[in-house]
């Protein structure tokens, strides 16, 4: 078990904390991707968190919905659920990672789920999907707002992944938390920016080679973000992926957005994982850089990609 925790942390980007700095006046970059494999994955799961654990081979996955959450245990190459824990069907789950329990044994991972719209977290025991008794809570807020502009405080859960050393959390506005594992304590607080433009509705994350990665809701785009100054890397725009999955959806079903990623990091260059919210495939891609022709082609992405600030959270 311990082995098996030390390979999980480690998957999920166990690494010295970034350190704070300037932001960035860089330009962001385009990507776009190749898919190198395609998998099975259960249509009935509205998929809001994923994490890959190498040791066991398998994924760990938060399923949302009313009624319908649960954290879950997936077998890589067939998609089927080895294990699955429901929560309580007022309970809606949201964004997933793994990362230490926090009760002073460092190589003690837990699996973090969040909960929308109560500040609640679960933790469970690596493997078993253990409940872990404490009751866990975060100082996210949420971007819902009323008429005046003012916001009206939801607690609202997105994505959650784990950068080394914290556990790093979304509420739908532009804002990163950076949280303490084991108690959620906060350490501190990034907006993300795109040359100074907020990027909001950060869903689904995960810290891939450094980077925090993160899926824009109801977009087709990928964020690519400075981990210490919030600024934008790069786009990866992922045009077309929802349509491949679309091909092996069953008759009568119906997917939503793009949200799910996952990086294995055990060896080589890694590989990573993307799905979606009741898509019937998850797939194994690569990203590579495009050359854009001109400011042109930035800003097309731009719109693309980024939630106008006056589009309010639903």
């Amino acid at each position: 078990r311990g082995e098996g925790a030390r390979r999980a942390l480690e998957a999920a980007g166990r690494r010295p904390a970034a350190r704070q700095g300037a932001v960035s006046v860089v330009a962001p970059r385009l990507y776009s991707y190749h898919v190198v494999a395609s998998y099975p994955h259960d249509p009935e799961c509205f998929s809001q968190g994923l994490a890959y654990a190498p040791a066991e081979g398998v994924f760990y996955e938060s399923c949302g919905l009313y009624r319908r959450s649960d954290v879950r245990r997936v077998e890589t190459a067939t998609g089927r659920v080895l294990s699955r824990v429901a929560n309580g069907d007022k309970e809606f789950a949201e964004g997933l990672a793994l990362a230490p329990k926090g009760d002073g044994d460092a190589e003690q991972a837990a699996v973090y789920q969040l909960l929308w719209h109560t500040n609640r977290v679960h933790s469970y025991e690596l493997q078993t999907l253990a409940p872990i008794a404490a009751e866990l809570r975060t100082p996210m807020v949420g971007d819902r707002r009323k008429k005046d502009g003012s916001l009206v405080g939801t607690g609202d859960g997105w994505g959650l992944a784990f950068d080394g050393t914290h556990l790093i959390g979304s509420d739908a506005s532009s804002t990163l938390y950076f949280l303490e594992p084991g108690t959620m304590r906060e350490v501190r607080r990034v907006t993300v920016t795109d040359e100074g433009r907020p990027v909001k509705w950060l869903n689904e994350l995960e810290v891939v080679r450094g980077e925090l990665w993160a899926n824009i809701w109801q977009r087709d785009c990928i964020a690519r973000v400075d981990l210490a100054s919030g600024a934008v890397l790069g786009w990866v725009l992922l045009n077309n992926l929802r349509q491949q999955a679309a091909a092996h959806m069953p008759q009568g079903k119906r997917m939503d957005v793009l949200n799910g990623i996952a990086f294995d990091a055990s060896e080589g260059d890694g590989k990573l994982y993307l799905t979606g919210k009741n898509w019937p495939r998850l797939f194994e891609v690569e990203v590579q850089a495009v050359q854009a022709s001109g400011p042109a082609d930035l800003e097309s992405a731009r719109r693309h990609c980024i939630v106008p600030t006056e589009v309010t959270t639903p």
